[in-house]
């Protein structure tokens, strides 16, 4: 596998979690949303 297949392939494993992340995001509440953002934001950085 050639450097530029493993960085497509990254891509596209990372553009998929991120998808499902925003999905799953998207679902809850406004005040959820706002509660993860802060643990996002402050707890994992």
């Amino acid at each position: 596998m050639t450097l530029e297949q493993l960085n497509t392939a990254l891509y596209q494993k990372m553009f998929a979690e991120q998808e499902k992340y925003k999905a799953w995001l998207l679902s809850l509440s406004p005040e959820e949303i706002l509660n993860h953002a802060y643990e996002d934001v402050c707890c994992k950085g």
